[in-house]
C-alpha cells in the first residue's frame, strides 16, 4: 500500500499530480502550521511572465502566533483580478 502525504499548494506543479495518482490513500496535510515567512509554495506560485519567472502570492490574513493551513483565509480580493490578467496575456496563446 502506498500512501501519499502533501501539503495544499496555490497552483500544484505537474509531479504533484503524479504523486496523487501514483498513491493508494493520498492526504492533504492542511492541518499544520503556516510557514510565517520565507519559500512557501502554500500561497504562492511563480509564472513565465515574458520569458522571465515571477513569484505571485495570494495575499494571507496574518495573525499573531501560529496559524494553521486550513484556518488561513486570503486577507483580499485584489490579487484575482492581477492574476487572471497575466494569464491570459502570457498563456492564452500557447498551445496548450
Amino acid at each position: 500500500m502506498i500512501i501519499g502525504i502533501h501539503q495544499p499548494n496555490y497552483f500544484p506543479w505537474f509531479g504533484y499530480f503524479v504523486k496523487i495518482v501514483q498513491s493508494d490513500f493520498f492526504v492533504f496535510l492542511d492541518d499544520v502550521q503556516l510557514v510565517h515567512t520565507g519559500g512557501s509554495y502554500t500561497n504562492r506560485t511563480s509564472l513565465n511572465v515574458q520569458g522571465n519567472a515571477q513569484f505571485f502570492c495570494a495575499p494571507i490574513k496574518r495573525v499573531v502566533g501560529t496559524q494553521l493551513i486550513n484556518q488561513s483565509h486570503f486577507a483580499n480580493n485584489v490579487w484575482q483580478k492581477k492574476l487572471e490578467k497575466t494569464l491570459q496575456v502570457n498563456y492564452s496563446k500557447d498551445q496548450y
